[in-house]
């Protein structure tokens, strides 16, 4: 692997680093409350 495509991928992976993936079920819970009310709950998820 080359350096530029590395650091490609490493962007990718920085980028995507902050991803939080929720179950359905999890965020659904919360239904319609403002971001910043689901955040606390958030937290302890990934």
């Amino acid at each position: 692997m080359n350096s530029v495509t590395l650091q490609i991928l490493q962007n990718i992976e920085i980028a995507w680093g902050g991803l939080l993936l929720l179950p359905k079920s999890f965020n659904g819970s919360y239904g319609d409350l403002p971001y910043e009310s689901k955040l606390e709950h958030y937290y302890g998820q990934n």
